[in-house]
């Protein structure tokens, strides 16, 4: 079995499944995803991409502790969606998270290109220990920015943009 399938990990937390989203997972996947520097995705959504979420469950509670995936734009896979309850941070939890959505999209060979918008400080901790490197956005489908333009952050308000997100990619 690949590691993105499905694995049990040991935390000072306690035991952690590491698995493929499914369909009894949509609505807990949307509630971690209302986080404040997160973009919120509707049951509706986690829905729609339900095939490239991975969870983080706890095996003692069964509750959905973290999650991650991906969003196709032509050959970029963006990592998107990925959220470790508080609770849990620290413990290595989001790094396994995204060490399996980065497996799992190598093994896609339509992928040419894995980015994320994401913030500095999420940026400085998971992303730059998984190896991405920060890049201009400019570099992306253009649909990329039409969904920047959409974001609820993509404000100016005194004269300021209130987007603290920056692009970083992983080398493939």
């Amino acid at each position: 079995m690949k590691k993105s399938e499905q694995h049990i990990m040991s935390t000072p937390k306690g035991d952690v499944k590491f698995r493929r989203g499914d369909d009894g997972d949509i609505h807990a996947i949307s509630e971690l995803t209302r986080a404040e520097n997160l973009l919120f995705r509707s049951p509706e959504d986690v829905e729609i991409l339900l095939p490239c979420y991975h969870v983080a469950e706890s095996v003692a509670t069964g509750e959905i502790i973290g999650c991650i995936s991906a969003k196709m734009y032509g050959h970029d896979a963006e990592v998107i969606s990925f959220r470790v309850k508080e609770d849990f941070l620290g413990i290595g939890i989001g790094a396994e998270l995204l060490n399996i959505e980065l497996e799992f999209l190598k093994e896609r060979e339509t992928v040419k290109r894995i980015f994320s918008l994401t913030t500095r400080k999420v940026f400085a901790g998971s992303f730059t220990k998984a190896g991405f490197v920060e890049v201009g956005i400019q570099m992306f489908d253009p649909k990329v920015v039409q969904v920047c333009s959409k974001c609820p952050k993509n404000v100016l308000v005194d004269g300021k943009h209130l987007c603290d997100e920056i692009a970083v990619i992983y080398p493939l």
